[in-house]
């Protein structure tokens, strides 16, 4: 098999953003939110948003509104039961977000809950297995709210309705974790693939991990490998794709080691990747060399026509790129 990535656009007429989500749905892509500090958007301001745009080619997109929806990035979107669903949010918005939505359209949206069970918090990983939504993992505390204790959580939650939430797990055995974009479901299994720690106030130092755990109803897990060889990261994205898992770049450095790593230290050697891995089974990794895509975290990344999407990202360029499998 060979796989071959191609630039769809590198100009695809929104401003570049980090934190957004990409959905595929209805036939088309959606784009919903995101961040950007340092640039002016034509539909709002600058930092985070809640505009949503729609495209059928990955070359030309439609701004389709504004939702009603708090501005977020890195925050809980899914597709699930005909409706596109998002799910809580992000610290650059402010403050929690701890609001459910869901919309058929992209553009009519319905409150479905202000304030699920397991709110607020923030950098949890959202994904959809066996016909529901997951909440699981994320952290909360004085990176929010001065003075709030510093809560991280490993505990698993799920809804069909997204308004009964039932607890799968108080505290599943993978270490507390969040920052994972994406969402990676095979072979019958949810998988969490990496992940960490966002420093606080009162915590100044990053966690970083590259285990890798499966499961098949959230309450019961399985550490397929405590190394999958990747170099560390966080904000990576991860998908399911031609019967592989998934790692795309995110903001790291190219040691292995996953020791906690004070933010000065950080700052001096991390930076942005664009390093691609797979694995057909969660524990054998191999790279997939020569991406040409710019280094970038929090992309929007998605599965879309038999073909695995990368859109913009922390470059905050606004390109579009579309990787496809080849028979040798």
């Amino acid at each position: 098999m060979k796989y071959i990535w191609e630039c769809l656009t590198r100009d695809a007429g929104f401003i570049g953003r980090d934190g957004a989500a990409l959905v595929s749905f209805d036939g088309a892509l959606y784009m919903l939110g995101g961040w950007n500090s340092t640039r002016k958007d034509l539909y709002g301001p600058a930092a985070t948003n809640n505009e949503v745009w729609r495209s059928t080619d990955g070359i030309a997109w439609e701004y389709l509104c504004s939702a009603p929806w708090a501005p977020r990035h890195t925050y809980g979107c899914v597709v699930c039961g005909g409706m596109i669903w998002i799910v809580g949010g992000d610290c650059n918005a402010g403050s929690y977000t701890t609001d459910i939505w869901k919309s058929p359209d992209g553009v009519n949206w319905e409150l479905v809950m202000e304030c699920p069970p397991w709110g607020p918090r923030v950098l949890h990983h959202t994904l959809v297995h066996d016909g529901k939504i997951w909440v699981m993992g994320g952290q909360s505390g004085s990176m929010m709210i001065k003075g709030e204790p510093d809560m991280f959580y490993n505990d698993v939650w799920y809804s069909d309705d997204g308004i009964n939430w039932k607890l799968a797990c108080a505290h599943a055995p993978w270490p507390e974790r969040g920052m994972i974009g994406g969402s990676a479901v095979l072979n019958g299994k949810m998988w969490i693939l990496g992940g960490g720690l966002y420093d606080t106030p009162e915590r100044s130092y990053r966690q970083f991990y590259t285990d890798i755990w499966s499961s098949a109803n959230g309450a019961e897990w399985e550490l397929e490998t405590r190394d999958a060889g990747w170099p560390v990261r966080q904000y990576h994205d991860v998908a399911a794709f031609d019967g592989r898992l998934w790692v795309l770049a995110g903001y790291g450095a190219d040691e292995y080691d996953t020791r906690a790593v004070p933010v000065g230290d950080m700052l001096a050697r991390y930076k942005n990747r664009n390093d691609v891995w797979h694995s057909t089974d969660g524990r054998n990794w191999a790279e997939l060399t020569n991406t040409p895509w710019a280094p970038r975290h929090a992309s929007g990344v998605c599965v879309h026509n038999n073909a695995l999407w990368v859109v913009s990202g922390n470059n905050f360029d606004a390109d579009v790129w579309r990787l496809s499998s080849r028979d040798l």
